[in-house]
């Protein structure tokens, strides 16, 4: 975790896992008593600075297709998906597993949590008040750096 000093503020920016912890925890909050949380419900300023590591996928008429990829998600995937189709088998390596696991997510409706190539990504559903799926938010973040080195997570 890192944490931003500025004159006219201190702020912590999460990192690594942290992002996935406070992403699941903001999707837990939207989602109280219900089966899902409310897509309409979602507004951006409370996970501004998880933005680079999202990834956005919607449904229309049963396609799936991602609709935005932050920074960190696009570096990771080495592509920007934005506007793709989201299919396990078109797609290039660790888009084609993010995919599927995408897929996963939109169709058991619960978070799924996936580990490929260096990365951890989370999927969480978002939909209807029946449990349809109609958007799943995925936020992905590497365990190795540029030079491929383990990044190791401590518990404080």
């Amino acid at each position: 975790m890192i944490h931003s000093l500025s004159p006219t503020r201190i702020r912590r920016v999460p990192t690594g896992l942290d992002v996935l912890d406070e992403l699941e925890a903001h999707w837990s909050d939207l989602k109280g008593a219900s089966l899902l949380p409310d897509p309409n419900e979602l507004f951006f300023g409370p996970i501004a600075d998880m933005m680079p590591h999202i990834l956005l996928s919607y449904s229309t008429e049963g396609l799936y297709r991602f609709e935005y990829a932050g920074a960190v998600c696009q570096g990771l995937l080495d592509c920007d998906p934005t506007g793709w189709l989201v299919d396990p088998d078109d797609n290039p390596r660790l888009l084609g597993e993010a995919a599927c696991h995408v897929l996963s997510a939109h169709h058991r409706a619960v978070p799924v949590v996936s580990h490929h190539d260096g990365c951890v990504c989370s999927h969480l559903p978002f939909g209807g008040p029946e449990g349809e799926v109609t958007m799943v938010l995925s936020a992905m973040v590497a365990l190795r750096d540029a030079r491929g080195a383990e990044i190791l997570q401590f518990e404080r």
